[in-house]
């Protein structure tokens, strides 16, 4: 036993005199274990709690299902439209037909459309109403900036909430608004929103909802608008008329409202709905929308912030979108789409991004004078020059225009709620992009980076010179 003691006695004796030596931070070495341990703890109690809660399954934008979280406690109440009613029933149809709830979640799976045939109907669609705080959002939208911020600080929704066929549902909400002496209406839609991610789109989101809180209902990357994704890249699941006819319910369901002084509504789109703009532009032929790019190196810097193992635009590489396969074998990247998981984060990201410009493109051909370029350096005085006035026909004043650049001057997307002064990333992100980013932007994503700044609505003479001497260049 003295033996084993004094072999101890001797070998911490090494080990401080090697650390003395090495100049080692014992002190910090103790913290930092003492952090991870409590972070690992963290981690577990976290997992613990996350197999505490119900979890339900929702349809995601990629081809697979998803499951999210939700508390045991939110008691669902499954809604029947039919001609005979339980009291309960008859108070939450009640409630959906009044618009004293909002539609914040879809149900469905894919592929039970595809049953169905290639039509322009759909079916099996449901969808999850709850009451949102929207005065949260219209106080202060830079600390409520995205859809799921109103659903997590909603208490009704932890509480309760109304289940019911959005189809169903969606055709006896039109009857019932055709009554002018109903208490709900339907908000006109004032245009929409989509990007390449990263670009300030949400900055956007945030000016028209500040200029105007009264009047304005925005939303700002909800989950419901994701159903025009759900029929597959490529149509795989469901025809682009079922999915145009979806997503008609869905946005006009969400543009119920029992405010009275609300009159117009705008949406902010994910960005990966921008790969089915052809499906919004079906739908809503006649409203006006915005495409928002930026330098394609600094977005996958941004992507890439919290890591490029977990980067959004490397989320469906193991399942990817047709569009971006199709880039990737028409660079030369693959020879067949099994070989897309091959390729590096970088890649894939920048066909991600590029697909998302290649649709927009296409669409702005198609409908030129209702879609608009915006590119990011040009923000937010494009906003007030043209976008505002312009493409959404919006009124102006000295007032508004204030309230949109002081709202331009703060971070979209404050940090814990609180608003924070604006500074600009490009040259940080410029400085911080691998020769890896650098060269996946330069073959997958500068020719329709450029394509998209002869289409903006403020490139100057200076860069249309630049891409012609371009052009002039490659074709000599």
């Amino acid at each position: 036993m003295a033996r084993v003691l004094i072999l101890r006695i001797v070998l911490a004796g090494c080990v401080f005199f090697a650390a003395w030596m090495c100049n080692l931070d014992w002190i910090g070495l103790f913290r930092w274990s003492l952090s991870a341990k409590s972070k690992k703890n963290s981690v577990e109690q976290k997992t613990q709690r996350g197999k505490n809660e119900k979890v339900h399954k929702v349809a995601s934008s990629s081809r697979k299902t998803k499951t999210i979280s939700m508390p045991q406690k939110a008691r669902i109440i499954n809604v029947t439209i039919d001609s005979q009613h339980s009291e309960e029933n008859s108070k939450a149809l009640n409630d959906l037909l009044s618009a004293s709830v909002n539609l914040i979640e879809v149900f469905l799976d894919p592929k039970s459309m595809k049953e169905n045939g290639i039509t322009e109907s759909y079916s099996g669609v449901m969808g999850d109403f709850c009451q949102l705080p929207f005065d949260l959002q219209k106080k202060d939208p830079t600390t409520v900036p995205m859809f799921r911020h109103l659903v997590q600080k909603s208490n009704a929704c932890r509480e309760q909430r109304h289940r019911v066929d959005i189809k169903e549902f969606a055709e006896l909400a039109r009857k019932y608004d055709s009554r002018n002496e109903t208490s709900a209406k339907v908000l006109s839609m004032g245009g929409a929103i989509f990007h390449e991610s990263r670009c300030g789109s949400t900055l956007i989101a945030n000016a028209l909802q500040a200029m105007d809180p009264k009047r304005h209902r925005v939303y700002s990357e909800a989950q419901p608008e994701m159903v025009s994704n759900f029929c597959g890249s490529s149509y795989e699941y469901c025809s682009k008329e079922q999915a145009s006819e979806l997503l008609k319910d869905v946005i006009y369901i969400m543009s119920r409202s029992s405010d009275v002084d609300e009159e117009s509504v705008f949406f902010k789109f994910h960005s990966d709905s921008a790969r089915n703009l052809e499906v919004f532009q079906h739908a809503f032929p006649n409203t006006p929308w915005i495409f928002v790019f930026r330098d394609p190196v600094q977005i996958i810097v941004s992507q890439f912030k919290e890591g490029k193992s977990i980067a959004k635009c490397a989320r469906s590489k193991l399942d990817p979108a047709q569009q971006a396969v199709n880039i990737l074998q028409r660079r030369g990247f693959i020879d067949s789409p099994a070989d897309t998981k091959d390729v590096s984060q970088e890649v894939f990201c920048a066909a991600t991004l590029a697909s998302y410009c290649e649709s927009a493109l296409k669409a702005k051909k198609d409908a030129p004078l209702l879609g608009t370029v915006v590119h990011y350096p040009d923000l937010p005085d494009i906003l007030l020059e043209h976008v505002f006035p312009t493409s959404f026909e919006l009124s102006m004043s000295e007032e508004k225009e204030e309230i949109i650049r002081s709202i331009s001057g703060m971070y979209s997307k404050a940090s814990h709620g609180r608003s924070r002064p604006y500074q600009d990333d490009s040259e940080s992100k410029e400085r911080k992009a691998t020769d890896a980013i650098r060269e996946a932007a330069r073959k997958l994503l500068n020719d329709s980076y450029e394509q998209l700044l002869r289409e903006a609505i403020t490139a100057t003479a200076d860069d249309k010179q630049r891409l012609d001497n371009k052009v002039l260049n490659e074709e000599l």
